[in-house]
Protein backbone atom coordinates (compact mmCIF):
# COMPACT_ATOMS: atom_id res chain seq x y z
CA UNK A 1 0.00 0.00 0.00
CA UNK A 2 2.95 2.31 0.65
CA UNK A 3 3.94 2.31 -3.03
CA UNK A 4 0.40 3.27 -3.99
CA UNK A 5 0.51 6.23 -1.57
CA UNK A 6 3.93 7.20 -2.84
CA UNK A 7 2.74 7.05 -6.46
CA UNK A 8 -0.32 9.12 -5.58
CA UNK A 9 1.86 11.75 -3.90
CA UNK A 10 4.16 11.85 -6.92
CA UNK A 11 1.21 12.29 -9.30
CA UNK A 12 -0.37 14.94 -7.09
CA UNK A 13 2.91 16.82 -6.81
CA UNK A 14 3.37 16.68 -10.59
CA UNK A 15 -0.13 18.03 -11.16
CA UNK A 16 0.45 20.84 -8.66
CA UNK A 17 3.74 21.75 -10.29
CA UNK A 18 2.21 21.62 -13.78
CA UNK A 19 -0.83 23.61 -12.66
CA UNK A 20 1.32 26.16 -10.90
CA UNK A 21 3.54 26.49 -13.98
CA UNK A 22 0.55 26.91 -16.25
CA UNK A 23 -0.94 29.49 -13.89
CA UNK A 24 2.31 31.45 -13.85
CA UNK A 25 2.59 31.39 -17.65
CA UNK A 26 -1.11 32.38 -17.94
CA UNK A 27 -0.55 35.31 -15.57
CA UNK A 28 2.53 36.49 -17.47
CA UNK A 29 0.71 36.16 -20.80
CA UNK A 30 -2.28 38.09 -19.45
CA UNK A 31 -0.01 40.86 -18.17
CA UNK A 32 1.68 41.11 -21.57
CA UNK A 33 -1.68 41.22 -23.41
CA UNK A 34 -3.14 43.82 -21.05
CA UNK A 35 -0.05 46.04 -21.34
CA UNK A 36 -0.09 45.71 -25.13
CA UNK A 37 -3.79 46.64 -25.34
CA UNK A 38 -3.19 49.77 -23.25
CA UNK A 39 -0.22 50.73 -25.45
CA UNK A 40 -1.94 50.30 -28.82
CA UNK A 41 -5.41 51.52 -27.72
CA UNK A 42 -4.68 54.32 -25.23
CA UNK A 43 -8.05 56.02 -25.70
CA UNK A 44 -10.15 52.87 -25.27
CA UNK A 45 -11.57 50.89 -22.39
CA UNK A 46 -10.94 47.27 -23.44
CA UNK A 47 -12.62 44.24 -21.86
CA UNK A 48 -12.84 40.58 -22.81
CA UNK A 49 -14.71 37.56 -21.48
CA UNK A 50 -12.11 34.81 -21.80
CA UNK A 51 -8.34 34.51 -22.14
CA UNK A 52 -7.22 31.09 -23.35
CA UNK A 53 -3.56 30.07 -23.31
CA UNK A 54 -2.39 27.26 -25.56
CA UNK A 55 1.01 25.94 -24.33
CA UNK A 56 2.02 25.40 -27.96
CA UNK A 57 2.30 29.17 -28.41
CA UNK A 58 -1.11 30.83 -28.73
CA UNK A 59 -2.97 33.39 -26.66
CA UNK A 60 -6.64 33.84 -27.57
CA UNK A 61 -9.09 36.48 -26.39
CA UNK A 62 -12.81 35.92 -26.84
CA UNK A 63 -15.69 38.41 -26.90
CA UNK A 64 -13.55 41.56 -26.93
CA UNK A 65 -15.18 44.98 -26.53
CA UNK A 66 -13.28 48.24 -27.10
CA UNK A 67 -15.17 51.35 -26.00
CA UNK A 68 -13.69 54.79 -26.80
CA UNK A 69 -13.46 56.76 -23.58
CA UNK A 70 -16.24 59.35 -23.44
CA UNK A 71 -18.60 57.48 -25.77
CA UNK A 72 -21.41 54.96 -25.34
CA UNK A 73 -20.83 52.84 -28.45
CA UNK A 74 -18.17 50.14 -28.76
CA UNK A 75 -16.22 48.12 -31.28
CA UNK A 76 -16.87 44.38 -30.93
CA UNK A 77 -14.55 41.51 -31.87
CA UNK A 78 -15.52 37.86 -31.63
CA UNK A 79 -11.96 36.60 -31.22
CA UNK A 80 -8.37 37.86 -31.19
CA UNK A 81 -5.62 35.26 -31.52
CA UNK A 82 -1.87 35.88 -31.17
CA UNK A 83 0.39 32.99 -32.18
CA UNK A 84 4.12 32.32 -32.17
CA UNK A 85 6.14 29.14 -32.53
CA UNK A 86 7.86 29.74 -29.17
CA UNK A 87 5.60 28.50 -26.32
CA UNK A 88 7.20 30.79 -23.70
CA UNK A 89 7.42 33.86 -25.95
CA UNK A 90 4.54 35.69 -24.25
CA UNK A 91 6.24 35.42 -20.85
CA UNK A 92 9.03 37.76 -21.95
CA UNK A 93 8.01 39.17 -25.33
CA UNK A 94 9.49 42.64 -24.93
CA UNK A 95 12.99 41.50 -23.84
CA UNK A 96 13.02 38.87 -26.60
CA UNK A 97 12.15 41.36 -29.33
CA UNK A 98 14.57 43.93 -27.94
CA UNK A 99 17.46 41.47 -28.08
CA UNK A 100 16.60 40.22 -31.57
CA UNK A 101 15.54 36.79 -30.30
CA UNK A 102 12.52 36.60 -32.59
CA UNK A 103 10.27 33.58 -33.02
CA UNK A 104 10.28 32.18 -36.54
CA UNK A 105 6.80 33.68 -36.98
CA UNK A 106 4.35 35.90 -35.13
CA UNK A 107 0.74 36.30 -36.22
CA UNK A 108 -2.32 38.23 -35.08
CA UNK A 109 -5.78 37.17 -36.20
CA UNK A 110 -8.85 39.36 -35.58
CA UNK A 111 -12.09 37.54 -36.34
CA UNK A 112 -15.52 39.14 -36.80
CA UNK A 113 -14.73 42.76 -35.97
CA UNK A 114 -17.94 44.81 -36.06
CA UNK A 115 -18.40 48.60 -36.16
CA UNK A 116 -21.88 50.11 -36.43
CA UNK A 117 -21.81 53.14 -38.74
CA UNK A 118 -24.34 54.83 -36.44
CA UNK A 119 -21.94 54.58 -33.48
CA UNK A 120 -21.58 57.87 -31.63
CA UNK A 121 -17.78 57.94 -32.05
CA UNK A 122 -17.86 57.55 -35.85
CA UNK A 123 -18.87 61.15 -36.53
CA UNK A 124 -16.03 62.44 -34.36
CA UNK A 125 -13.55 60.02 -35.97
CA UNK A 126 -14.31 61.43 -39.42
CA UNK A 127 -14.44 65.13 -38.53
CA UNK A 128 -12.24 67.19 -40.81
CA UNK A 129 -12.16 64.46 -43.47
CA UNK A 130 -15.01 65.94 -45.48
CA UNK A 131 -14.69 67.96 -48.65
CA UNK A 132 -14.20 71.66 -48.04
CA UNK A 133 -15.89 73.86 -50.64
CA UNK A 134 -19.08 73.18 -52.55
CA UNK A 135 -17.51 72.19 -55.87
CA UNK A 136 -14.79 69.79 -54.73
CA UNK A 137 -15.50 66.13 -55.45
CA UNK A 138 -13.50 63.04 -54.54
CA UNK A 139 -12.17 61.41 -57.71
CA UNK A 140 -13.89 58.12 -56.85
CA UNK A 141 -17.28 59.92 -56.64
CA UNK A 142 -17.08 61.73 -60.01
CA UNK A 143 -20.32 61.25 -61.94
CA UNK A 144 -22.26 60.05 -58.87
CA UNK A 145 -24.95 62.75 -58.98
CA UNK A 146 -24.46 65.34 -56.24
CA UNK A 147 -22.40 63.01 -54.07
CA UNK A 148 -19.03 64.60 -53.34
CA UNK A 149 -17.41 61.72 -51.46
CA UNK A 150 -18.28 58.24 -50.24
CA UNK A 151 -18.66 59.39 -46.64
CA UNK A 152 -20.29 57.43 -43.81
CA UNK A 153 -23.82 58.75 -44.52
CA UNK A 154 -23.39 57.82 -48.19
CA UNK A 155 -22.13 54.33 -47.28
CA UNK A 156 -25.22 53.88 -45.11
CA UNK A 157 -27.43 55.10 -47.96
CA UNK A 158 -25.74 52.51 -50.17
CA UNK A 159 -26.94 49.80 -47.77
CA UNK A 160 -24.00 49.28 -45.41
CA UNK A 161 -25.33 49.70 -41.84
CA UNK A 162 -22.10 48.39 -40.32
CA UNK A 163 -18.59 47.26 -41.12
CA UNK A 164 -17.69 43.63 -40.49
CA UNK A 165 -14.08 42.60 -40.98
CA UNK A 166 -11.61 39.75 -40.57
CA UNK A 167 -7.93 40.68 -40.37
CA UNK A 168 -4.80 38.56 -40.25
CA UNK A 169 -1.29 40.00 -39.87
CA UNK A 170 1.80 37.78 -39.98
CA UNK A 171 5.46 38.57 -39.39
CA UNK A 172 8.20 36.15 -40.52
CA UNK A 173 11.58 37.42 -39.27
CA UNK A 174 14.94 35.72 -39.83
CA UNK A 175 17.61 37.68 -37.96
CA UNK A 176 20.37 35.18 -38.77
CA UNK A 177 19.90 35.47 -42.54
CA UNK A 178 18.76 39.10 -42.63
CA UNK A 179 15.23 38.60 -43.93
CA UNK A 180 11.87 40.03 -42.91
CA UNK A 181 8.44 39.33 -44.42
CA UNK A 182 5.32 41.20 -43.32
CA UNK A 183 1.94 40.17 -44.74
CA UNK A 184 -1.69 41.00 -44.06
CA UNK A 185 -5.10 39.86 -45.26
CA UNK A 186 -8.21 41.98 -44.75
CA UNK A 187 -11.76 41.06 -45.71
CA UNK A 188 -14.57 43.58 -45.37
CA UNK A 189 -17.71 41.45 -45.51
CA UNK A 190 -19.80 42.31 -48.57
CA UNK A 191 -17.43 45.12 -49.55
CA UNK A 192 -13.91 44.10 -50.59
CA UNK A 193 -10.84 42.08 -49.68
CA UNK A 194 -7.19 43.02 -49.91
CA UNK A 195 -3.82 41.39 -49.26
CA UNK A 196 -0.40 42.97 -48.74
CA UNK A 197 3.03 41.38 -48.64
CA UNK A 198 6.33 43.15 -48.02
CA UNK A 199 9.67 41.32 -48.20
CA UNK A 200 12.80 43.08 -46.98
CA UNK A 201 16.46 42.12 -46.71
CA UNK A 202 18.79 43.61 -44.11
CA UNK A 203 22.14 43.13 -42.45
CA UNK A 204 22.11 39.81 -40.52
CA UNK A 205 21.90 40.29 -36.75
CA UNK A 206 20.53 43.83 -36.97
CA UNK A 207 16.84 42.99 -36.59
CA UNK A 208 16.33 44.82 -33.28
CA UNK A 209 14.58 48.13 -32.54
CA UNK A 210 17.93 49.71 -31.60
CA UNK A 211 19.83 48.69 -34.75
CA UNK A 212 17.10 48.55 -37.41
CA UNK A 213 17.97 51.93 -38.94
CA UNK A 214 21.56 50.80 -39.42
CA UNK A 215 20.52 47.48 -40.95
CA UNK A 216 20.58 48.81 -44.56
CA UNK A 217 17.04 47.55 -45.32
CA UNK A 218 16.26 46.88 -48.98
CA UNK A 219 12.92 46.21 -50.58
CA UNK A 220 13.03 42.85 -52.36
CA UNK A 221 9.37 42.38 -53.20
CA UNK A 222 6.03 44.05 -52.61
CA UNK A 223 2.63 42.74 -53.65
CA UNK A 224 -0.91 44.07 -53.33
CA UNK A 225 -4.12 42.25 -54.21
CA UNK A 226 -7.66 43.60 -54.30
CA UNK A 227 -10.91 41.68 -54.73
CA UNK A 228 -14.31 43.31 -55.09
CA UNK A 229 -16.85 41.53 -52.85
CA UNK A 230 -19.92 43.66 -53.46
CA UNK A 231 -18.89 47.31 -53.21
CA UNK A 232 -18.87 47.91 -56.99
CA UNK A 233 -22.39 46.64 -57.59
CA UNK A 234 -23.85 48.70 -54.73
CA UNK A 235 -21.92 51.77 -55.88
CA UNK A 236 -23.18 51.32 -59.45
CA UNK A 237 -26.82 50.99 -58.36
CA UNK A 238 -26.57 53.92 -55.97
CA UNK A 239 -24.72 56.27 -58.33
CA UNK A 240 -26.85 55.46 -61.35
CA UNK A 241 -29.90 56.42 -59.27
CA UNK A 242 -28.21 59.59 -58.00
CA UNK A 243 -27.15 60.65 -61.50
CA UNK A 244 -30.45 59.49 -63.07
CA UNK A 245 -28.49 57.49 -65.65
CA UNK A 246 -28.21 53.85 -66.58
CA UNK A 247 -25.28 51.96 -65.06
CA UNK A 248 -23.44 51.99 -68.41
CA UNK A 249 -23.97 55.75 -68.83
CA UNK A 250 -22.83 56.37 -65.26
CA UNK A 251 -19.64 54.41 -66.01
CA UNK A 252 -19.12 56.44 -69.18
CA UNK A 253 -19.66 59.73 -67.35
CA UNK A 254 -17.33 58.77 -64.52
CA UNK A 255 -14.57 57.72 -66.93
CA UNK A 256 -15.06 60.88 -68.99
CA UNK A 257 -14.63 63.07 -65.91
CA UNK A 258 -11.54 61.20 -64.74
CA UNK A 259 -10.05 61.60 -68.24
CA UNK A 260 -10.88 65.30 -68.09
CA UNK A 261 -8.98 65.61 -64.83
CA UNK A 262 -5.96 63.89 -66.42
CA UNK A 263 -6.12 66.40 -69.28
CA UNK A 264 -6.28 69.28 -66.78
CA UNK A 265 -3.08 67.97 -65.20
CA UNK A 266 -1.34 67.59 -68.53
CA UNK A 267 -1.14 63.80 -68.24
CA UNK A 268 -1.02 61.64 -71.37
CA UNK A 269 -2.65 58.34 -70.44
CA UNK A 270 -2.75 55.59 -73.11
CA UNK A 271 -6.01 53.82 -73.94
CA UNK A 272 -4.66 50.55 -72.52
CA UNK A 273 -4.47 52.06 -69.03
CA UNK A 274 -7.95 53.59 -69.33
CA UNK A 275 -9.25 50.15 -70.25
CA UNK A 276 -7.45 48.72 -67.23
CA UNK A 277 -9.03 51.40 -65.01
CA UNK A 278 -12.51 50.58 -66.32
CA UNK A 279 -12.21 46.83 -65.82
CA UNK A 280 -10.68 47.24 -62.37
CA UNK A 281 -13.84 49.11 -61.30
CA UNK A 282 -16.21 46.41 -62.57
CA UNK A 283 -18.23 44.27 -60.18
CA UNK A 284 -16.28 41.24 -58.99
CA UNK A 285 -12.96 42.49 -60.37
CA UNK A 286 -9.69 41.30 -58.85
CA UNK A 287 -6.47 43.22 -59.30
CA UNK A 288 -2.92 42.41 -58.22
CA UNK A 289 0.21 44.54 -58.37
CA UNK A 290 3.79 43.44 -57.71
CA UNK A 291 7.08 45.30 -57.38
CA UNK A 292 10.25 43.21 -57.62
CA UNK A 293 13.25 45.47 -58.25
CA UNK A 294 16.26 43.51 -59.41
CA UNK A 295 18.84 43.52 -56.63
CA UNK A 296 16.40 45.18 -54.27
CA UNK A 297 15.79 48.85 -53.62
CA UNK A 298 17.27 50.75 -50.70
CA UNK A 299 18.40 54.29 -49.96
CA UNK A 300 18.65 55.11 -53.68
CA UNK A 301 14.85 55.39 -53.57
CA UNK A 302 15.17 58.99 -52.33
CA UNK A 303 17.27 59.89 -55.36
CA UNK A 304 14.98 58.13 -57.83
CA UNK A 305 11.93 59.93 -56.44
CA UNK A 306 13.17 62.97 -58.35
CA UNK A 307 12.81 60.96 -61.57
CA UNK A 308 9.55 58.98 -61.18
CA UNK A 309 9.69 57.62 -64.74
CA UNK A 310 13.09 56.06 -63.99
CA UNK A 311 11.80 54.76 -60.66
CA UNK A 312 8.81 53.11 -62.39
CA UNK A 313 11.14 51.15 -64.67
CA UNK A 314 13.46 50.27 -61.77
CA UNK A 315 10.61 48.82 -59.73
CA UNK A 316 9.87 46.11 -62.32
CA UNK A 317 6.13 46.61 -62.04
CA UNK A 318 3.78 43.72 -62.76
CA UNK A 319 -0.04 43.94 -62.96
CA UNK A 320 -2.66 41.22 -63.26
CA UNK A 321 -6.38 41.89 -63.77
CA UNK A 322 -8.92 39.11 -63.31
CA UNK A 323 -6.01 36.63 -63.25
CA UNK A 324 -4.73 37.82 -66.65
CA UNK A 325 -1.34 39.52 -66.95
CA UNK A 326 -1.49 43.11 -68.21
CA UNK A 327 1.06 44.06 -70.85
CA UNK A 328 2.89 47.20 -69.74
CA UNK A 329 5.46 47.18 -72.51
CA UNK A 330 5.77 50.48 -74.32
CA UNK A 331 4.22 52.58 -71.52
CA UNK A 332 5.73 56.07 -71.52
CA UNK A 333 5.97 56.63 -67.76
CA UNK A 334 7.25 60.16 -68.19
CA UNK A 335 4.09 61.14 -70.12
CA UNK A 336 1.95 59.94 -67.19
CA UNK A 337 3.43 62.59 -64.91
CA UNK A 338 1.47 65.85 -64.43
CA UNK A 339 3.14 68.78 -66.15
CA UNK A 340 4.85 71.08 -63.60
CA UNK A 341 2.88 74.19 -64.58
CA UNK A 342 -0.46 72.36 -64.41
CA UNK A 343 0.39 70.70 -61.10
CA UNK A 344 1.16 74.14 -59.65
CA UNK A 345 -2.41 75.24 -60.35
CA UNK A 346 -3.76 72.35 -58.25
CA UNK A 347 -1.36 72.62 -55.30
CA UNK A 348 -4.03 74.16 -53.05
CA UNK A 349 -6.53 71.37 -53.74
CA UNK A 350 -6.33 68.20 -51.66
CA UNK A 351 -4.95 65.46 -53.91
CA UNK A 352 -7.96 63.07 -53.98
CA UNK A 353 -10.40 65.91 -54.80
CA UNK A 354 -11.06 67.84 -57.98
CA UNK A 355 -13.00 70.97 -58.92
CA UNK A 356 -15.85 69.76 -61.13
CA UNK A 357 -16.47 73.28 -62.48
CA UNK A 358 -13.33 72.89 -64.60
CA UNK A 359 -14.24 69.49 -66.01
CA UNK A 360 -16.16 68.54 -69.11
CA UNK A 361 -16.33 64.78 -69.73
CA UNK A 362 -13.87 63.53 -72.33
CA UNK A 363 -14.94 61.02 -74.97
CA UNK A 364 -18.72 61.56 -74.72
CA UNK A 365 -20.91 62.88 -77.51
CA UNK A 366 -22.39 66.38 -77.31
CA UNK A 367 -25.96 65.16 -76.68
CA UNK A 368 -24.87 63.17 -73.64
CA UNK A 369 -23.10 66.19 -72.18
CA UNK A 370 -26.04 68.51 -72.83
CA UNK A 371 -28.50 66.10 -71.22
CA UNK A 372 -26.63 66.23 -67.91
CA UNK A 373 -26.45 70.03 -67.86
CA UNK A 374 -29.76 70.41 -66.05
CA UNK A 375 -30.21 73.73 -64.26
CA UNK A 376 -30.32 73.14 -60.51
CA UNK A 377 -31.72 75.36 -57.79
CA UNK A 378 -33.01 75.25 -54.23
CA UNK A 379 -36.44 73.61 -54.27
CA UNK A 380 -38.92 73.15 -51.45
CA UNK A 381 -38.90 69.57 -50.13
CA UNK A 382 -40.93 67.72 -47.53
CA UNK A 383 -39.27 66.34 -44.40
CA UNK A 384 -40.36 62.81 -45.37
CA UNK A 385 -38.39 63.01 -48.65
CA UNK A 386 -35.14 64.26 -47.10
CA UNK A 387 -33.65 60.77 -46.74
CA UNK A 388 -33.40 60.68 -50.54
CA UNK A 389 -31.12 63.73 -50.58
CA UNK A 390 -28.23 62.79 -48.30
CA UNK A 391 -25.07 64.72 -49.24
CA UNK A 392 -27.13 67.40 -51.05
CA UNK A 393 -26.90 71.08 -50.15
CA UNK A 394 -29.89 72.21 -48.10
CA UNK A 395 -31.27 75.56 -46.97
CA UNK A 396 -33.41 75.58 -43.84
CA UNK A 397 -35.58 78.27 -42.31
CA UNK A 398 -36.72 77.88 -38.69
CA UNK A 399 -40.03 79.19 -37.39
CA UNK A 400 -38.21 81.98 -35.51
CA UNK A 401 -36.57 83.26 -38.72
CA UNK A 402 -33.09 81.71 -38.60
CA UNK A 403 -31.51 80.45 -41.84
CA UNK A 404 -29.18 77.41 -41.88
CA UNK A 405 -27.26 76.28 -44.97
CA UNK A 406 -24.99 73.28 -45.42
CA UNK A 407 -24.69 69.71 -46.60
CA UNK A 408 -27.27 67.16 -45.42
CA UNK A 409 -25.45 64.43 -43.44
CA UNK A 410 -28.23 62.51 -41.68
CA UNK A 411 -31.94 62.51 -41.06
CA UNK A 412 -34.24 60.61 -38.68
CA UNK A 413 -37.77 61.01 -37.32
CA UNK A 414 -36.84 63.82 -34.91
CA UNK A 415 -33.95 65.81 -36.36
CA UNK A 416 -31.60 66.35 -39.26
CA UNK A 417 -27.82 66.91 -39.18
CA UNK A 418 -26.23 69.48 -41.50
CA UNK A 419 -22.53 69.99 -42.17
CA UNK A 420 -21.96 73.76 -42.03
CA UNK A 421 -18.88 75.41 -43.51
CA UNK A 422 -17.20 77.78 -41.06
CA UNK A 423 -14.25 80.13 -41.31
CA UNK A 424 -11.86 77.57 -39.86
CA UNK A 425 -13.32 74.37 -41.31
CA UNK A 426 -16.72 72.77 -40.82
CA UNK A 427 -18.97 71.47 -38.06
CA UNK A 428 -22.01 69.22 -37.76
CA UNK A 429 -25.17 71.10 -36.80
CA UNK A 430 -28.35 69.29 -35.62
CA UNK A 431 -31.75 70.90 -36.22
CA UNK A 432 -34.91 69.60 -34.53
CA UNK A 433 -37.77 68.75 -36.87
CA UNK A 434 -40.35 70.69 -34.88
CA UNK A 435 -38.33 73.92 -35.33
CA UNK A 436 -38.35 73.83 -39.13
CA UNK A 437 -40.59 76.11 -41.12
CA UNK A 438 -39.21 75.69 -44.67
CA UNK A 439 -36.88 73.02 -46.11
CA UNK A 440 -35.14 73.50 -49.48
CA UNK A 441 -32.81 71.09 -51.28
CA UNK A 442 -30.42 72.10 -54.07
CA UNK A 443 -31.38 69.75 -56.90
Amino acid sequence: MRWIKALFLILLSSLLVAGGGYGYVWYKAKSYIDETLVAILPGYRVTYENLILDPRGEVRLEAVEAQPIGYLSSVFVKQVSIRADAPLFFMQANPALGSGDWPSFLSINIAKLRINLDADFMETATEGLGVEGSELVNIAALGCGNVREFSLPVMKAMGFPEIQADLNIRLDPDNDHGRLVLSSDLELLGIAGQSLSLEMSLTPGYLTPQTLLAASPRLQKFSFKYQDLGLASRRDSFCSAESKLSVDDYHALHLGLVKAQAVELGMEVPDSLWELYQKANDSGANLSLTLSPEGGLGSELFVLMNAPHVLAERLNLGVMLNSQRVDLQGIDWRALLPSPDKAEEFKNISEPFVDVKKLEPVGLDKNFVEQRQVVQSYQATSYEDLSSYLQHDVRLFTYFGRQVEGRLLAVDDKKIVVLRRLDQGSASYPVDRDKLEVIEVYR
